[in-house]
């Protein structure tokens, strides 16, 4: 069984998409467009966070190194400008590019997304990164894409890894608490 769905995107002749097409999307790393599934949206977060830390620490270790070899306050506090603006832009940066995850991961779940404005909203920004992290996208097609591909091997190989790691932890900090 086929079921039309309408698109805004396509021209009138071509107004419909079938929802049970077997054709699977490709998803891009960068855009809007398109859909990316839980796992792949983990992937990408956990990659960008990591990415994150190893630029924002040179940026903040460079901070350091200017206030403390300043000769004035007037160059320290250009220093301290400057240091702020390359962590801002940077910043604005990671926003732009969660959001767009965030849009693609909406999509995937048959969401409008306009809800990634919910990560603006304090605590239930929280509710709804976790909603978007466990929530099972749609399997075909819906009114924004094809289904997306399946996870490479390596994907579900590293989220493996960093949730054994995140327990290992877990359990290591309740153990070192009790013993202390």
């Amino acid at each position: 069984m086929t079921v039309a769905v309408q698109n805004s995107y396509l021209s009138p002749q071509t107004n419909t998409l079938k929802e049970s097409s077997n054709e699977r999307s490709t998803p891009t790393f960068f855009g809007v467009k398109g859909r990316i599934n839980r796992l792949r949206f983990f992937i990408y977060n956990l990659g960008f966070s990591l990415l994150s830390s190893i630029v924002a620490i040179p940026i903040f270790m460079m901070a350091g190194v200017f206030i403390a070899t300043s000769n004035s306050e007037s160059a320290m506090g250009a220093n301290l400008i400057l240091m702020v603006i390359l962590y801002g832009l940077f910043t604005i940066g990671g926003l732009a590019y969660f959001m767009t995850t965030c849009i693609r991961r909406c999509h995937d779940l048959g969401k409008t997304g306009w809800l990634t404005l919910l990560i603006f909203v304090p605590i239930l920004n929280l509710f709804f990164y976790l909603y978007m992290l466990f929530a099972k996208g749609e399997d075909d097609t819906n009114q924004w894409c094809n289904a997306p591909i399946p996870c490479p091997t390596w994907h579900q190989l590293i989220a493996g890894i960093f949730i054994g790691l995140f327990l290992l932890a877990f359990v290591g900090g309740i153990v070192g608490s009790i013993l202390n």
